[in-house]
């Protein structure tokens, strides 16, 4: 289920915004620059702005398991920018979250301060 700039996951109900923080849904694609945020920025601006950041679990839900590079779904979320995602999930330690690839679905653990891509999710 699709709507302008958010895609409704008819299966987990989430609510996602189709392109990375700082970008913009065309119709067709997401156009304009990424902007990428700091843990700690990422989860307030997300939160003022009425979203949050994906848990892990939430974010793997995303990659079409048939598909690698891209893992997303191109109809869905458009085209790139494909890097690193925050994701709320923390490692047992206060200075690393978990994060995904969006090409290839990677996961890793990076250490809060630096900046990479914010996608937003609400329930």
């Amino acid at each position: 289920n699709a709507s302008g700039s958010e895609v409704k996951d008819k299966e987990t109900g989430l609510v996602w915004q189709r392109c990375v923080h700082g970008m913009q849904w065309n119709g067709s694609t997401c156009t304009g620059a990424a902007t990428a945020q700091d843990w700690v920025v990422a989860t307030k601006t997300a939160a003022e702005a009425k979203w949050r950041l994906p848990t892990q679990a939430e974010l793997e839900g995303l990659s079409e398991k048939s598909c690698s590079d891209p893992a997303l779904n191109q109809t869905w979320f458009g085209a790139g920018p494909y890097g690193w995602v925050w994701t709320s999930t923390d490692m047992g330690s206060p200075d690393g979250a978990v994060v995904v690839h969006s090409g290839s679905s990677l996961i890793a653990n990076l250490i809060k301060k630096i900046p990479l891509f914010v996608r937003r999710v609400r329930s």
